[in-house]
Protein backbone atom coordinates (compact mmCIF):
# COMPACT_ATOMS: atom_id res chain seq x y z
CA UNK A 1 0.00 0.00 0.00
CA UNK A 2 2.90 2.38 0.67
CA UNK A 3 4.01 2.41 -2.95
CA UNK A 4 0.49 3.43 -3.96
CA UNK A 5 0.55 6.16 -1.32
CA UNK A 6 3.84 7.37 -2.79
CA UNK A 7 2.20 7.61 -6.22
CA UNK A 8 -0.55 9.81 -4.75
CA UNK A 9 2.12 11.98 -3.13
CA UNK A 10 3.96 12.36 -6.45
CA UNK A 11 0.69 13.31 -8.15
CA UNK A 12 0.12 15.91 -5.42
CA UNK A 13 3.57 17.39 -6.12
CA UNK A 14 2.86 17.36 -9.85
CA UNK A 15 -0.37 19.32 -9.34
CA UNK A 16 1.49 21.80 -7.11
CA UNK A 17 3.73 22.58 -10.08
CA UNK A 18 0.90 22.64 -12.62
CA UNK A 19 -1.25 25.18 -10.76
CA UNK A 20 1.62 27.67 -10.88
CA UNK A 21 1.83 27.58 -14.68
CA UNK A 22 0.26 30.59 -16.48
CA UNK A 23 -1.57 28.49 -19.09
CA UNK A 24 -3.23 26.44 -16.33
CA UNK A 25 -4.15 29.50 -14.26
CA UNK A 26 -5.79 31.09 -17.31
CA UNK A 27 -7.91 27.96 -17.91
CA UNK A 28 -10.45 28.34 -15.12
CA UNK A 29 -12.07 24.92 -15.66
CA UNK A 30 -8.78 23.02 -15.50
CA UNK A 31 -7.41 25.15 -12.68
CA UNK A 32 -10.51 24.54 -10.54
CA UNK A 33 -10.45 20.80 -11.28
CA UNK A 34 -6.76 20.57 -10.30
CA UNK A 35 -7.36 22.48 -7.07
CA UNK A 36 -10.15 20.07 -6.17
CA UNK A 37 -7.98 17.04 -6.99
CA UNK A 38 -5.14 18.52 -4.96
CA UNK A 39 -7.45 19.03 -1.99
CA UNK A 40 -8.54 15.39 -2.20
CA UNK A 41 -4.90 14.24 -2.18
CA UNK A 42 -3.65 16.54 0.57
CA UNK A 43 -4.31 14.18 3.46
CA UNK A 44 -2.66 11.28 1.63
CA UNK A 45 0.35 13.41 0.71
CA UNK A 46 0.85 14.44 4.34
CA UNK A 47 0.54 10.82 5.47
CA UNK A 48 3.26 9.79 3.03
CA UNK A 49 5.53 12.57 4.34
CA UNK A 50 4.96 11.34 7.90
CA UNK A 51 5.61 7.72 6.91
CA UNK A 52 8.77 8.62 4.98
CA UNK A 53 10.16 10.67 7.89
CA UNK A 54 9.48 7.81 10.32
CA UNK A 55 11.09 5.31 7.93
CA UNK A 56 14.24 7.41 7.59
CA UNK A 57 14.46 7.66 11.38
CA UNK A 58 14.08 3.87 11.73
CA UNK A 59 16.61 3.11 8.98
CA UNK A 60 19.14 5.51 10.54
CA UNK A 61 18.67 4.00 14.00
CA UNK A 62 19.15 0.47 12.65
CA UNK A 63 22.42 1.47 10.99
CA UNK A 64 23.77 2.89 14.27
CA UNK A 65 22.70 -0.22 16.19
CA UNK A 66 24.27 -2.50 13.58
CA UNK A 67 27.53 -0.55 13.76
CA UNK A 68 27.62 -0.77 17.57
CA UNK A 69 30.85 1.20 17.97
CA UNK A 70 29.39 3.90 20.21
CA UNK A 71 27.42 2.63 23.20
CA UNK A 72 25.78 6.00 23.92
CA UNK A 73 24.68 6.40 20.29
CA UNK A 74 23.35 2.83 20.27
CA UNK A 75 21.25 3.61 23.35
CA UNK A 76 19.81 6.74 21.68
CA UNK A 77 19.18 4.84 18.47
CA UNK A 78 17.35 2.09 20.36
CA UNK A 79 15.06 4.70 21.93
CA UNK A 80 14.42 6.23 18.52
CA UNK A 81 13.64 2.81 17.09
CA UNK A 82 11.09 2.15 19.83
CA UNK A 83 9.46 5.50 19.10
CA UNK A 84 9.26 5.40 15.32
CA UNK A 85 8.64 1.72 14.47
CA UNK A 86 5.12 1.83 15.99
CA UNK A 87 4.49 5.07 14.09
CA UNK A 88 5.45 3.38 10.82
CA UNK A 89 2.91 0.62 11.55
CA UNK A 90 0.26 3.21 12.39
CA UNK A 91 0.92 5.15 9.17
CA UNK A 92 0.84 1.95 7.09
CA UNK A 93 -2.52 1.04 8.63
CA UNK A 94 -3.91 4.49 7.87
CA UNK A 95 -2.57 4.24 4.31
CA UNK A 96 -4.44 0.98 3.82
CA UNK A 97 -7.68 2.64 4.97
CA UNK A 98 -7.22 5.66 2.73
CA UNK A 99 -6.33 3.70 -0.38
CA UNK A 100 -9.15 1.19 0.02
CA UNK A 101 -11.82 3.82 0.67
CA UNK A 102 -10.82 7.23 -0.62
CA UNK A 103 -11.23 7.64 -4.34
CA UNK A 104 -11.88 10.48 -6.77
CA UNK A 105 -15.61 10.39 -6.01
CA UNK A 106 -14.99 10.83 -2.30
CA UNK A 107 -13.26 14.16 -2.91
CA UNK A 108 -16.29 15.57 -4.71
CA UNK A 109 -19.19 17.64 -3.54
CA UNK A 110 -22.43 15.73 -3.12
CA UNK A 111 -26.19 16.15 -3.21
CA UNK A 112 -28.22 14.96 -0.24
CA UNK A 113 -31.95 14.22 -0.21
CA UNK A 114 -33.88 13.95 3.05
CA UNK A 115 -37.45 12.64 2.97
CA UNK A 116 -39.86 12.19 5.85
CA UNK A 117 -40.91 8.56 6.12
CA UNK A 118 -43.32 6.74 8.41
CA UNK A 119 -44.66 8.87 11.24
CA UNK A 120 -46.61 11.77 9.77
CA UNK A 121 -45.87 15.20 11.25
CA UNK A 122 -43.37 13.73 13.71
CA UNK A 123 -41.35 12.26 10.81
CA UNK A 124 -41.33 15.69 9.15
CA UNK A 125 -40.05 17.31 12.33
CA UNK A 126 -37.35 14.63 12.61
CA UNK A 127 -36.31 15.26 8.99
CA UNK A 128 -35.79 18.88 10.01
CA UNK A 129 -33.67 17.73 12.96
CA UNK A 130 -31.48 15.69 10.60
CA UNK A 131 -30.92 18.70 8.36
CA UNK A 132 -29.95 20.82 11.37
CA UNK A 133 -27.57 18.07 12.49
CA UNK A 134 -25.89 18.03 9.07
CA UNK A 135 -25.61 21.81 9.20
CA UNK A 136 -23.57 21.60 12.41
CA UNK A 137 -21.44 18.80 10.94
CA UNK A 138 -20.68 20.84 7.82
CA UNK A 139 -19.75 23.92 9.84
CA UNK A 140 -17.27 21.87 11.88
CA UNK A 141 -15.70 20.35 8.73
CA UNK A 142 -15.51 23.50 6.61
CA UNK A 143 -18.23 22.30 4.24
CA UNK A 144 -20.89 24.58 2.81
CA UNK A 145 -24.58 23.76 2.32
CA UNK A 146 -26.65 25.10 -0.57
CA UNK A 147 -30.36 24.28 -0.45
CA UNK A 148 -31.70 23.21 -3.86
CA UNK A 149 -35.33 22.38 -3.10
CA UNK A 150 -37.59 21.78 -0.11
CA UNK A 151 -41.19 21.13 0.81
CA UNK A 152 -42.20 22.00 4.36
CA UNK A 153 -44.95 20.49 6.47
CA UNK A 154 -47.74 22.46 8.15
CA UNK A 155 -46.05 22.10 11.55
CA UNK A 156 -42.75 23.52 10.35
CA UNK A 157 -41.03 20.23 9.63
CA UNK A 158 -39.68 19.00 6.31
CA UNK A 159 -41.44 16.67 3.91
CA UNK A 160 -38.56 16.69 1.42
CA UNK A 161 -35.30 18.61 1.27
CA UNK A 162 -32.54 18.50 -1.32
CA UNK A 163 -29.24 20.26 -0.68
CA UNK A 164 -25.75 20.37 -2.09
CA UNK A 165 -22.72 19.95 0.17
CA UNK A 166 -19.72 21.81 -1.26
CA UNK A 167 -16.17 21.27 -0.09
CA UNK A 168 -13.22 18.91 -0.12
CA UNK A 169 -14.14 15.30 0.74
CA UNK A 170 -17.88 16.00 1.13
CA UNK A 171 -18.81 12.65 -0.44
CA UNK A 172 -16.15 10.86 1.63
CA UNK A 173 -18.10 11.54 4.81
CA UNK A 174 -21.70 11.80 3.65
CA UNK A 175 -21.52 8.46 1.83
CA UNK A 176 -22.34 6.72 5.12
CA UNK A 177 -25.48 8.77 5.78
CA UNK A 178 -27.58 7.08 3.10
CA UNK A 179 -30.38 4.95 4.54
CA UNK A 180 -33.28 5.09 6.97
CA UNK A 181 -32.79 7.06 10.18
CA UNK A 182 -35.17 6.15 13.00
CA UNK A 183 -36.25 8.34 15.92
CA UNK A 184 -37.85 7.26 19.19
CA UNK A 185 -39.32 10.05 21.30
CA UNK A 186 -42.50 11.55 22.75
CA UNK A 187 -43.99 13.91 20.13
CA UNK A 188 -45.10 17.37 21.24
CA UNK A 189 -48.65 16.44 20.22
CA UNK A 190 -48.68 13.31 22.43
CA UNK A 191 -50.89 13.96 25.48
CA UNK A 192 -50.28 10.66 27.29
CA UNK A 193 -46.48 10.68 27.19
CA UNK A 194 -46.17 7.65 24.91
CA UNK A 195 -42.98 7.11 22.91
CA UNK A 196 -43.51 7.09 19.14
CA UNK A 197 -41.21 5.70 16.49
CA UNK A 198 -40.82 7.62 13.22
CA UNK A 199 -38.36 7.58 10.33
CA UNK A 200 -36.75 9.68 7.61
CA UNK A 201 -34.71 8.49 4.64
CA UNK A 202 -31.48 10.00 3.39
CA UNK A 203 -29.97 9.47 -0.08
CA UNK A 204 -26.50 10.72 -1.00
CA UNK A 205 -25.40 11.30 -4.61
CA UNK A 206 -21.81 12.27 -5.49
CA UNK A 207 -22.01 15.33 -7.72
CA UNK A 208 -20.52 14.74 -11.18
CA UNK A 209 -18.47 17.21 -13.12
CA UNK A 210 -20.03 18.64 -16.28
CA UNK A 211 -17.64 16.53 -18.33
CA UNK A 212 -18.98 13.36 -16.70
CA UNK A 213 -22.56 13.88 -17.84
CA UNK A 214 -23.43 15.86 -20.94
CA UNK A 215 -27.08 16.97 -21.13
CA UNK A 216 -28.42 17.92 -24.54
CA UNK A 217 -30.82 20.84 -24.51
CA UNK A 218 -33.07 18.98 -26.94
CA UNK A 219 -33.52 16.21 -24.36
CA UNK A 220 -34.98 18.62 -21.81
CA UNK A 221 -38.54 19.72 -21.29
CA UNK A 222 -38.39 22.92 -19.25
CA UNK A 223 -41.39 24.44 -17.52
CA UNK A 224 -41.96 27.17 -14.96
CA UNK A 225 -44.50 27.41 -12.19
CA UNK A 226 -45.25 29.58 -9.21
CA UNK A 227 -43.44 28.48 -6.07
CA UNK A 228 -45.54 27.01 -3.30
CA UNK A 229 -45.34 26.74 0.45
CA UNK A 230 -44.06 29.20 3.04
CA UNK A 231 -41.83 31.96 1.76
CA UNK A 232 -43.28 35.43 2.24
CA UNK A 233 -45.71 37.60 0.37
CA UNK A 234 -43.97 37.45 -3.01
CA UNK A 235 -43.43 33.70 -3.18
CA UNK A 236 -46.43 32.99 -5.43
CA UNK A 237 -46.39 36.18 -7.54
CA UNK A 238 -43.78 35.08 -10.11
CA UNK A 239 -43.22 31.80 -11.95
CA UNK A 240 -39.74 31.15 -10.55
CA UNK A 241 -40.07 27.43 -9.89
CA UNK A 242 -38.14 25.39 -12.48
CA UNK A 243 -39.25 21.90 -13.49
CA UNK A 244 -36.94 19.84 -15.71
CA UNK A 245 -37.93 16.62 -17.43
CA UNK A 246 -35.15 14.58 -19.02
CA UNK A 247 -37.12 12.90 -21.78
CA UNK A 248 -34.75 9.99 -22.59
CA UNK A 249 -34.63 8.77 -18.96
CA UNK A 250 -37.96 10.07 -17.70
CA UNK A 251 -36.22 11.66 -14.69
CA UNK A 252 -37.91 14.82 -13.46
CA UNK A 253 -36.45 17.32 -11.01
CA UNK A 254 -37.59 20.68 -9.71
CA UNK A 255 -36.20 23.59 -7.75
CA UNK A 256 -38.05 26.53 -6.19
CA UNK A 257 -35.62 27.69 -3.51
CA UNK A 258 -34.77 31.12 -4.96
CA UNK A 259 -36.90 33.86 -6.52
CA UNK A 260 -34.81 33.67 -9.69
CA UNK A 261 -35.94 31.19 -12.33
CA UNK A 262 -32.42 31.09 -13.82
CA UNK A 263 -30.82 30.27 -10.46
CA UNK A 264 -33.44 27.60 -9.84
CA UNK A 265 -32.74 26.14 -13.28
CA UNK A 266 -28.99 25.97 -12.57
CA UNK A 267 -29.66 24.08 -9.34
CA UNK A 268 -32.21 21.81 -11.01
CA UNK A 269 -29.68 20.95 -13.75
CA UNK A 270 -27.07 20.10 -11.10
CA UNK A 271 -29.54 17.78 -9.40
CA UNK A 272 -30.52 16.20 -12.72
CA UNK A 273 -26.89 15.66 -13.63
CA UNK A 274 -26.26 13.95 -10.29
CA UNK A 275 -29.24 11.64 -10.73
CA UNK A 276 -28.27 10.75 -14.29
CA UNK A 277 -24.69 10.11 -13.20
CA UNK A 278 -25.81 7.87 -10.37
CA UNK A 279 -28.20 6.00 -12.65
CA UNK A 280 -25.35 5.33 -15.10
CA UNK A 281 -23.11 4.09 -12.31
CA UNK A 282 -25.83 1.69 -11.21
CA UNK A 283 -26.25 0.45 -14.76
CA UNK A 284 -22.59 -0.50 -15.18
CA UNK A 285 -22.15 -1.72 -11.61
CA UNK A 286 -25.02 -4.07 -10.88
CA UNK A 287 -24.08 -4.53 -7.27
CA UNK A 288 -24.45 -0.80 -6.68
CA UNK A 289 -28.06 -0.99 -7.80
CA UNK A 290 -28.82 -3.26 -4.89
CA UNK A 291 -26.87 -0.92 -2.61
CA UNK A 292 -28.99 2.08 -3.59
CA UNK A 293 -32.19 0.17 -3.00
CA UNK A 294 -30.91 -0.60 0.49
CA UNK A 295 -29.72 2.96 1.01
CA UNK A 296 -32.99 4.66 0.16
CA UNK A 297 -35.35 2.02 1.55
CA UNK A 298 -39.07 2.53 1.91
CA UNK A 299 -38.99 4.83 4.91
CA UNK A 300 -40.53 2.13 7.07
CA UNK A 301 -39.68 2.00 10.78
CA UNK A 302 -38.23 -1.52 10.52
CA UNK A 303 -35.53 -0.46 8.02
CA UNK A 304 -32.83 1.46 9.80
CA UNK A 305 -29.15 2.31 9.74
CA UNK A 306 -29.27 4.48 12.85
CA UNK A 307 -31.58 5.11 15.82
CA UNK A 308 -31.90 8.39 17.70
CA UNK A 309 -33.40 7.54 21.08
CA UNK A 310 -34.58 10.55 23.07
CA UNK A 311 -35.63 8.78 26.34
CA UNK A 312 -32.24 7.05 26.62
CA UNK A 313 -30.33 10.06 25.22
CA UNK A 314 -28.32 7.93 22.79
CA UNK A 315 -27.67 7.56 19.08
CA UNK A 316 -26.72 4.11 17.80
CA UNK A 317 -25.47 3.18 14.35
CA UNK A 318 -26.62 -0.38 13.70
CA UNK A 319 -24.02 -1.12 11.01
CA UNK A 320 -20.78 -0.38 12.87
CA UNK A 321 -22.34 -0.85 16.36
CA UNK A 322 -21.11 2.53 17.60
CA UNK A 323 -23.19 4.47 20.14
CA UNK A 324 -22.71 8.15 21.03
CA UNK A 325 -24.77 10.52 23.12
CA UNK A 326 -27.84 12.02 21.51
CA UNK A 327 -26.57 15.48 22.37
CA UNK A 328 -23.35 14.83 20.43
CA UNK A 329 -25.25 13.50 17.41
CA UNK A 330 -27.66 16.44 17.23
CA UNK A 331 -24.68 18.80 17.49
CA UNK A 332 -23.24 17.17 14.35
CA UNK A 333 -20.43 15.41 16.21
CA UNK A 334 -20.64 12.27 14.07
CA UNK A 335 -16.92 11.61 13.64
CA UNK A 336 -16.83 8.58 15.93
CA UNK A 337 -19.64 6.90 13.98
CA UNK A 338 -18.12 7.79 10.62
CA UNK A 339 -14.71 6.47 11.65
CA UNK A 340 -16.45 3.28 12.79
CA UNK A 341 -18.06 2.99 9.37
CA UNK A 342 -14.71 3.43 7.64
CA UNK A 343 -13.15 0.65 9.73
CA UNK A 344 -16.13 -1.58 8.96
CA UNK A 345 -15.83 -0.92 5.23
CA UNK A 346 -12.08 -1.58 5.29
CA UNK A 347 -12.68 -4.94 7.00
CA UNK A 348 -15.34 -5.86 4.44
CA UNK A 349 -13.13 -4.89 1.48
CA UNK A 350 -10.15 -6.80 2.85
CA UNK A 351 -12.37 -9.84 3.31
CA UNK A 352 -13.65 -9.51 -0.25
CA UNK A 353 -10.09 -9.19 -1.61
CA UNK A 354 -9.06 -12.27 0.36
CA UNK A 355 -11.99 -14.26 -1.02
CA UNK A 356 -11.20 -13.13 -4.56
CA UNK A 357 -7.56 -14.12 -4.08
CA UNK A 358 -8.56 -17.58 -2.86
CA UNK A 359 -10.92 -18.08 -5.80
CA UNK A 360 -8.16 -17.10 -8.24
CA UNK A 361 -9.90 -14.00 -9.60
Amino acid sequence: MIHLLKQRYERYQEIDELIQQPDVISNNTRYTALLKERGGLEEQAQLYRDYDAAKQAVDGAKEIIADGSDADMVELAQAELEEFEPKMEEYAERAQEMLLLDDELGARSCIVEIRAGTGGDEACLFAGDLFEMYGYFCTAHDLKIEIMDRTESDMGGIKTLVFRVNGVNASKWFRYEGGTHRVQRVPTTETQGRIHTSAATVAVLPEPEEVDIQINESDLEVSAARSGGPGGQSVNKIASKCILLHKPSGIQVMCQETKSFHQNRERAEALLRARLYEAERFRVESERSAARSTMIGSGDRSEKIRTYNWPQSRCTDHRCKVTITLQSALAGQLDEILEGMRKLEVAEKLKMLEEESKSGK
